[in-house]
């Protein structure tokens, strides 16, 4: 797995530098931006306490095995060019996550309960869980004839992946360019990037990627995003 090959018992120096070896390798940054990321926007201190809160969870008996996989899907989205493949791959993230979370760990649901759920209820009860909004706001990125059809992001990832699985269905809500389709992975891929972030317990900054932002700007997480500062 992505984290798997790390011992946690190293310093925080050692692990970051693990952390930085794995984003090359995967070809996600280049050496020379991973460098010039920390040396112009010094993002260290969110950095280290994400990763000793990411060795401790992963150390987890309940979210560790669950966390790891997700990981290597999320890696593999981001360095996977098939759009197809991504949101697939991002939906079955978010409905592994959604179990763990709602069903072993919380006890929101029962075993009956999630599975005679849709896959869309158990994602927003996951998403609400974990102090995510959604709604009509996330969809600013899209034409208003999408916003009109649709009605969160959670909705568009469903329709998106039931299009590629069931092509062959008459009901078309909505015909979805490429620039749709890159736009609705961002999504998927944000909400797992903040599920993970919350399981953690994080309550540091991160980068929103559904926003155009300079290079390096960040905005709290947002179920810490009322606080008075950063803990």
């Amino acid at each position: 797995g992505f984290f798997g090959d790390l011992d946690y018992s190293f310093s925080f120096q050692d692990r970051f530098m693990g952390y930085k070896q794995a984003l090359i390798q995967n070809q996600i940054v280049s050496s020379e931006e991973v460098d010039s990321y920390i040396e112009e926007h010094s993002f260290l201190h969110n950095i280290e306490k994400y990763m000793t809160l990411m060795c401790k969870r992963l150390n987890d008996i309940y979210y560790g095995h669950a966390i790891k996989q997700v990981i290597d899907w999320y890696i593999e989205t981001l360095g996977n060019t098939t759009i197809e493949n991504n949101i697939i791959s991002m939906q079955i993230a978010l409905e592994t996550l959604s179990y763990v979370v709602l069903v072993e760990q919380q006890k929101i649901l029962s075993d009956e309960e999630f599975d005679e759920n849709l896959s869309s209820t158990n994602i927003r009860i996951l998403l609400n869980s974990c102090k995510i909004p959604i709604g009509k706001e996330e969809l600013y990125l899209f034409d208003e004839y999408i916003q009109n059809k649709f009605l969160d992001g959670v909705d568009l990832i469903i329709y998106f992946r039931n299009k590629i699985v069931h092509p062959s269905r008459k009901r078309n809500r909505a015909t979805l360019h490429v620039e749709d389709m890159w736009n609705i992975i961002q999504i998927a891929i944000r909400y797992v990037e903040l599920v993970i972030l919350h399981l953690i317990n994080y309550k540091g900054e991160y980068s929103n990627r559904l926003k155009e932002r300079s290079y390096g700007e960040v905005e709290l997480v947002p179920w810490n995003f009322l606080s008075n500062g950063v803990d």
